[in-house]
């Protein structure tokens, strides 16, 4: 009899099913836990085996469960089997894997039968069968329930991390917001100056973030990053106004070295601006008291290398490898997530580049960010054999149309361009300027694209129709369309398109271009 054969040889079959789990390269469990799945599971079998010899076989099914299975709880298999799948999960076993661990013994089995010429008939090999099938049937069901919780556990950590750079990040803008606004309060400083834009960049930034944390929502993987190419030098400088107030804020100095007019990085602004200024409050916030923390952007062979170096007094040992993860931090000063440095590194990647930190004991620290290196065209006036330039005419002699919906957007654009001397007139929708323009005719078009009534394409297309001399600026902010409506304008006759949310630096730009252009 089958259930004889297996009882007589039970510590042997366990040995042999030990060994072949050692050669697989797979984790190891210990005895007790081998113990658990397979000499129980055995023990079950020769049970249920036992029982179906006797005058009242279907008991047996209390221990193994019936054919096709049914609910684990209710046969002694289905229990056992269902803890050894959970087990097996928690020491990093793959799903074959388990199914490997039951086939095991069915093969020791039959290996130790044939050496033995122990016969086996056909109603004990289909109880073998039914048990095998069973006992594979839960431990894998469990696998698979519990490393679908695994996965929602992780998902829910990588959500809570996310939301974390959304409160990290919103946080940064609002207080340089803040530090803005009470610059200016003390009443030397104006709107107008540099303390304002530093105001005005919170804001869009915070624009910004929201636009992207909406974004993040629809797409897990992230936003594709939005590569143009800048100018190194004007891009430390809005840095060093943006960070300037925080420096002065936490008692030190910010020492920014001068940088080749020349250079250029292909990055996403956004990005590159949150790890650079992640970097530089990481800084101000260890850096010895009334002591500096130094920009330096400088080219390095085929590289761009931005280092921001603090006073801290060096690093603790082993600290440089954890302090890129999240919510790590470093010192008694508790203030933040612990996410500023994580933000950086996942910005500083997304830009194509490395972050990386290098300690100078018993002075401080160094970041240093490592880009491709790129460089700005030369202007014509410097080109061998360049033809004269355009005439341009003076800023006061340009007449621009400021086409928006919304007339927050309106007033901010036309009193930037205003103080750069154009001379500015607004509409709400595209038949109110095509009215406009019929009246007093303008040089420049800077229209939305999405607009109640008369919308962007429309007034783009009725333009070039009516007016073809005039200069055209495609803007847009709105996402989740399937259309690139901007692209779209470029096809149409827009000369240029700014990407909502944009700087005042990027529609001066674009209205010099526009001027100068073909």
């Amino acid at each position: 009899m089958l259930h004889e054969f297996l009882n007589a040889n039970h510590a042997l079959l366990v040995e042999r099913c030990r060994d072949k789990v050692a050669r697989r390269a797979s984790p190891k469990l210990n005895d007790t836990e081998l113990k658990h799945g397979i000499s129980l599971f055995l023990s079950q079998l020769i049970r249920t085996l036992e029982v179906e010899q006797t005058g009242e076989p279907m008991l047996s099914r209390k221990v193994s469960g019936p054919s096709g299975g049914g609910p684990p709880d209710t046969s002694e298999i289905g229990v056992t089997a269902t803890r050894h799948g959970r087990e097996l999960l928690q020491h990093g076993y793959t799903v074959d894997q388990v199914v490997h661990d039951y086939g095991d013994l069915c093969q020791a089995i039959m290996d130790l039968a044939l050496e033995r010429d122990a016969p086996i008939d056909a109603s004990e090999f289909r109880t073998l069968n039914r048990c095998l099938d069973n006992g594979i049937a839960d431990a894998v069901t469990e696998f698979a329930y519990q490393r679908d919780l695994l996965v929602e556990d992780k998902g829910a950590h990588a959500l809570t991390e996310r939301l974390g750079f959304l409160a990290h990040e919103l946080r940064n803008l609002i207080q340089t917001a803040t530090l803005a606004v009470t610059a200016m309060k003390t009443g030397n400083v104006g709107l107008a100056g540099a303390t304002g834009a530093v105001l005005d960049r919170s804001l869009i930034g915070l624009r910004t973030l929201i636009d992207r944390s909406l974004s993040d929502v629809r797409v897990t993987a992230g936003l594709p990053a939005r590569y143009e190419l800048l100018s190194l030098a004007n891009f430390i400088g809005e840095v060093k106004i943006s960070a300037g107030l925080e420096a002065q804020a936490r008692g030190c100095r910010l020492v920014v070295s001068a940088v080749d007019p020349m250079l250029a990085v292909d990055v996403d602004r956004d990005l590159l601006f949150s790890a650079v200024g992640n970097l530089l409050q990481n800084a101000f916030k260890f850096t010895a008291r009334r002591s500096a923390v130094t920009l330096n952007a400088y080219a390095s062979g085929d590289r761009i290398l931005i280092d921001v170096a603090d006073h801290c007094g060096g690093l603790p040992a082993g600290a440089a490898d954890n302090m890129f993860l999240p919510f790590v931090q470093g010192s008694a000063d508790k203030s933040g997530l612990g996410l500023g440095l994580s933000i950086s590194r996942r910005s500083v990647e997304a830009n194509n580049g490395i972050l990386g930190v290098r300690d100078v004991p018993g002075e401080g620290c160094v970041f240093t960010i490592d880009l491709p290196r790129h460089s700005l065209p030369k202007p014509a006036s410097m080109t061998e054999g360049a033809a004269a330039p355009a005439t341009r005419a003076a800023p006061e002699s340009v007449r621009i149309l400021i086409v928006d919906d919304s007339a927050d957007n309106r007033y901010s654009l036309s009193a930037f361009l205003q103080r750069e001397g154009y001379e500015v007139g607004t509409a709400a929708e595209g038949e109110e300027a095509l009215k406009a323009q019929a009246a007093t005719p303008y040089d420049v078009l800077v229209t939305d694209i999405f607009m109640p009534d008369k919308d962007g394409v429309e007034t783009i297309l009725a333009f070039r129709q009516k007016y073809p001399r005039t200069r055209i600026i495609a803007m847009s902010g709105a996402s989740g369309v399937n259309v690139d409506y901007l692209t779209l304008s470029l096809q149409l006759g827009a000369h240029r398109i700014l990407r909502k949310p944009f700087e005042g630096a990027a529609l001066k730009a674009a209205v010099k271009e526009v001027l100068a252009g073909p």
